[in-house]
């Protein structure tokens, strides 16, 4: 069979038709591979969306990878809302705030526990150097004392041989001759002592000395062998007025050892072998007989105590010197003090006592209920009281000024018709802030009130409480909120509802936002103007209350920063 033969311009409309049926179906692929492939690199675009989003999640919750974050939450044995994870963290962020501010004082209480150490470290030093110093002191005045001994050695040793030198004048002579002998002898004691450097204050310490000395080895002795009932108390004969008899007086009444040595050195080992000596000294004095500078008495006179009551006198007029005067008595009274009134207005009282005594007086009538009549004369014998030519009016002048006449002039307590001034009862209104908080000085550089001081240096003006003023707090207000800063970007719109605590934490974020970037530093806030201050003129009732509403906000508001600053503390 032959082959069909085709002419050129059929296969030309055969070729043309292949061609464009391939070219449809061409076509038809390509669009269905364009849309396949925008699927796929929307897909792709997606699934990189997503994988960013699980990344940042869960670098932000502290993990990796969203995988290791998948893990750590399905291998965990709670199942917890990351909503009650959040509010956990801020509790906790605000209790680590709290032990951070109880940490904080804690180390203020270190601090000024070590400072109190070191000040008394100082103290220590100083008292460390005053007992060096008293040492030394000590050390100086016991060499003193060495030399005052040796001094009072000589003058004894000198009145030793002046007496028995006088023993042996005076007999035989008259009392004129003997008086005058003994004012010379005197006298020479005195420049003896004068030359010596011992002035009376000395004399009297260094007798006293001797008899407190004495008195304890007495009571040494007795407690040690006593002496039996019937034994009789001999006493040493006495005379007149004896200049021996006298020292040993004037020993008796003088001063305390510290009137003549206001500062005595401590008891050491070179003192106390001085005191030794000094209390053999004052042993050997005792010993020494007395001498006889009156009327002698015979050999076989009686042996008589002297009396307590009876003071001797001098044979004749001459007074003897201050130093060997007669003592007090310690058995009579001691003399009363002078009144001012004469002594002849008080005798003449006196003598009106007697006669009250003798015979009693009629007490007189008052008209008046509220007087009393005096229960005694014990008021009437007091100096005060004492005679005088119109003693009756005087009284009753003196009765009468602390006494009430009557029912009608009683006194009255205004108290109780007054509420005002001293008599005004404090309300609750009159408490202030300064009168209930202080601010304390180990907390505010050793002073008790707020001030101001220039602080230059970064790092020393960040450490001061940010602040801020009219213009920059009315500039932030109408600005609103500002974006976080620093922060990384919310892949997740946030809540229409709010969230519990975004009050307290926006406060919380304007405060650290203002101490971070705040340019105004100040150590203590200045205080805030007055409401309406600049307003002339009297406000109305309304203005006035609105006026009061705001001074209680302020009012308020320094109360709640006075309570929140640690460096106040509370008075009452």
């Amino acid at each position: 069979m032959p082959l069909p033969t085709y002419s050129g311009a059929e296969l030309k409309a055969r070729d043309k038709a292949i061609n464009d049926r391939h070219d449809k179906e061409k076509a038809g692929w390509e669009a269905r591979y364009n849309r396949q492939r925008h699927a796929y690199d929307a897909l792709s675009e997606q699934h990189f969306e997503a994988v960013n989003r699980s990344n940042n999640t869960a670098s932000q919750l502290g993990f990796r990878t969203m995988a290791e974050l998948y893990s750590y939450v399905s291998g965990s044995p709670e199942q917890i809302p990351l909503q009650d994870l959040v509010e956990r963290a801020e509790r906790l962020e605000e209790r680590l705030g709290y032990e951070e501010e109880i940490s904080e004082g804690f180390k203020e209480e270190r601090d000024a526990a070590l400072k109190e150490l070191e000040d008394e470290r100082q103290r220590s030093e100083s008292l460390r150097q005053q007992l060096e110093a008293e040492k030394a002191t000590s050390t100086r005045r016991a060499l003193e004392w060495k030399a005052r001994f040796s001094a009072y050695r000589k003058f004894k040793k000198f009145c030793e041989e002046e007496e028995l030198q006088f023993k042996k004048k005076v007999k035989g002579l008259k009392p004129e001759a003997r008086d005058e002998a003994r004012l010379d002898f005197c006298l020479r004691r005195t420049a003896a002592a004068d030359e010596a450097g011992l002035n009376d204050e000395c004399l009297k310490a260094l007798f006293q000395q001797e008899e407190e000395e004495d008195t304890q080895e007495a009571r040494g002795v007795i407690a040690s062998s006593p002496l039996p009932a019937s034994s009789p108390i001999i006493a040493t004969p006495s005379t007149k007025a004896t200049p021996a008899a006298a020292m040993s007086s004037v020993a008796l009444a003088a001063g305390t050892l510290a009137d003549a040595f206001p500062a005595l050195p401590p008891v050491t080992g070179e003192l106390k072998k001085i005191c030794g000596e000094l209390a053999n000294a004052f042993a050997t004095i005792r010993k020494s007989e007395v001498i006889d500078l009156s009327e002698s008495q015979p050999p076989d006179a009686p042996v008589s105590t002297p009396s307590p009551s009876i003071r001797s006198r001098p044979s004749t007029g001459v007074k003897p010197h201050p130093m060997f005067a007669p003592p007090p008595d310690p058995v009579s009274p001691k003399k009363k003090k002078q009144h001012r009134y004469s002594e002849v207005h008080v005798r003449r009282r006196e003598e009106d006592d007697e006669v009250e005594e003798r015979s009693p007086s009629k007490r007189r009538r008052y008209s008046s209920p509220v007087r009393q009549p005096l229960k005694s004369n014990a008021i009437s014998r007091s100096p005060k009281y004492a005679f005088s030519p119109n003693r009756g009016r005087e009284n009753r002048r003196s009765t009468n000024k602390n006494a009430v006449a009557g029912s009608s002039k009683q006194p009255v307590d205004y108290s109780v018709y007054k509420g005002r001034g001293r008599y005004g009862k404090a309300g609750a209104g009159d408490e202030t802030i300064n009168g209930n908080y202080a601010i304390d000085p180990t907390r505010n550089g050793g002073v008790n009130y707020q001030f101001a001081e220039v602080v230059r240096g970064k790092e020393d003006r960040r450490r001061l409480q940010g602040g801020d003023c009219e213009e920059c707090r009315d500039y932030y207000e109408a600005v609103g909120p500002l974006p976080p800063r620093l922060q990384a970007p919310l892949w997740r719109s946030p809540p229409s509802s709010p969230v519990k605590g975004r009050t307290c934490n926006h406060q919380r974020e304007v405060a650290a936002h203002k101490q971070a970037i705040s340019r105004h530093r100040e150590e203590w806030a200045q205080g805030t103007t007055p409401p309406n201050y600049w307003d002339i003129g009297f406000p109305t009732t309304q203005e006035a209350d609105s006026i009061n509403a705001k001074a209680k906000k302020m009012h308020e508001q320094k109360l709640k920063r006075v309570k929140e600053d640690t460096r106040y503390y509370k008075t009452r």
